[in-house]
C-alpha cells in the first residue's frame, strides 16, 4: 500500500471518532512507515520497492508491540488508545494482504501446528464435496477481508451486519483449509499469519464498542495467539468465540451490559 492510500484510510477511519480526533486519524494510519526511515539508503524507486525495509514493526510480532502502546494509551483516553490501534492495525492488515511479508520474523518462520484434527476431519466430512472455481488461497482472502468488513461494521456500531461478515468469514476459512488439503497444497504458516492478521482487526474496534472486559479478554488471546506455535500448542478460536458474543450481544444485550 502507497502512503496516500494510508492517508485516504486514516480520513476514513476518522468518520468514526470524533472529529478533533481527524489529524491523529491520518497520522497513525501512516505511522508504520516510519520504519522505511532506517532503510532510506537501500530504497529502490519502483513499486513495491519499500518491501524490504519493513521490520518487525510491520509482521505479528509488531502487532503485539502495537497493541501494547495502544494499551498503555487508553488507560489514560480510551478513545485515543482504541484510535492508535484501529488505525495501525489496519496499516498492518493491508500491508500484508497487498505486498511481501514475513509475518513470524522473530517468532517463528513457519509454524507446525495446523487445526486440531478432529476439526479438520469434521470440516473435510462436511465440505469436501464442494468444487471452488478459484484456488484456496483466494478463498483464504476472501475470509481476511469478510473480517475485515465485520470490523468496520462493529466499528460503526453495527452488531447484526458484523455477525453475520465474522460467521461468513469462517465459512470462507473452513473451505479454504478444506480444498487446500484436498489439493495438497496447505500452508498452515501462511493461513495462520492472514488469520491472525485479519483478528487482530478487531481489538481496537472492541476497545471502543464494547465493554472493556470484553476487549481486554480479546486482546490477550489475540496475544496469546501470536506466540502459541512456538509451543506446538494449537490457538485460540477467537473468531468463534466473537461470534458467540455477538449473538448474545443480538439475543440478550442485558447480560452485556452488565460488562460496561
Amino acid at each position: 500500500m502507497t502512503g496516500v492510500t494510508h492517508v485516504a484510510v486514516g480520513l476514513g477511519i476518522s468518520a468514526f471518532f470524533p472529529e478533533e480526533y481527524r489529524v491523529a486519524a491520518v497520522a497513525l494510519s501512516v505511522l508504520p512507515d516510519a520504519d522505511h526511515l532506517l532503510h532510506l539508503r537501500s530504497l529502490r524507486p519502483r513499486i513495491g520497492g519499500m518491501q524490504h525495509a519493513r521490520t518487525i514493526l510491520h509482521e505479528l510480532l509488531g502487532s503485539v508491540l502495537w497493541i501494547t502502546a495502544g494499551l498503555v494509551i487508553a488507560t489514560f483516553d480510551r478513545t485515543a488508545g482504541a484510535l492508535v490501534l484501529v488505525c495501525i492495525l489496519v496499516h498492518l492488515f493491508l500491508d500484508y494482504m497487498s505486498g511481501a511479508s514475513h509475518p513470524y520474523r522473530a517468532i517463528r518462520e513457519t509454524p507446525r501446528v495446523d487445526m486440531g484434527r478432529a476439526v479438520a476431519i469434521a470440516a473435510d466430512a462436511a465440505l469436501g464435496w464442494l468444487p471452488l472455481p478459484v484456488a484456496s488461497r483466494d478463498v483464504s482472502r476472501l475470509a481476511a477481508w469478510a473480517c475485515f468488513a465485520a470490523a468496520a461494521a462493529r466499528l460503526g456500531g453495527a452488531v447484526a451486519p458484523a455477525f453475520a461478515l465474522l460467521v461468513a468469514s469462517l465459512v470462507f476459512d473452513m473451505i479454504d483449509g478444506v480444498d487446500a488439503r484436498r489439493r495438497g497444497e496447505h500452508r498452515p504458516h501462511v493461513d495462520r499469519a492472514t488469520d491472525r492478521f485479519s483478528e487482530s482487526l478487531l481489538v481496537g474496534v472492541l476497545l471502543l464498542r464494547d465493554p472493556l472486559p470484553v476487549a481486554l479478554a480479546y486482546t490477550v488471546a489475540y496475544a496469546a495467539n501470536a506466540f502459541l506455535p512456538i509451543g506446538h500448542l494449537p490457538v485460540l478460536p477467537l473468531r468463534w468465540a466473537l461470534v458467540a458474543y455477538l449473538a448474545i450481544l443480538l439475543l440478550r444485550p442485558d447480560l452485556v451490559g452488565a460488562l460496561s
